[in-house]
């Protein structure tokens, strides 16, 4: 897997997804920006590799299930910690 930390504008994250598609990389997570749903989905469109997002969202876990139903990213990777929830038992 690739994790570019949300450092690519959509046709960068294009490029790098075709790219690793060639390596036979399993996944490309967070390449754009969360929040950028137009962006997420047209990538999650035209790649094969899956694209996997949502972890800093914002308004967990309403924002992350319509990013599912939505189809805005392939896989969601949602962080306990920006959900208001505690890793610790």
């Amino acid at each position: 897997m690739s994790d570019p930390d949300a450092s690519m504008n959509l046709e960068e994250a294009i490029r790098f997804g075709r790219f690793l598609e060639k390596l036979d990389y399993h996944w490309l997570e967070e390449p754009l920006w969360d929040e950028d749903f137009h962006s997420l989905r047209e990538l999650t469109r035209v790649l094969e590799i899956p694209v996997v997002g949502c972890e800093v969202l914002n308004k967990h876990p309403y924002s992350v299930a319509e990013c599912i139903s939505r189809r805005v990213v392939d896989r969601v990777c949602a962080d306990i910690s920006w959900t208001g929830g505690s890793q610790e038992q």
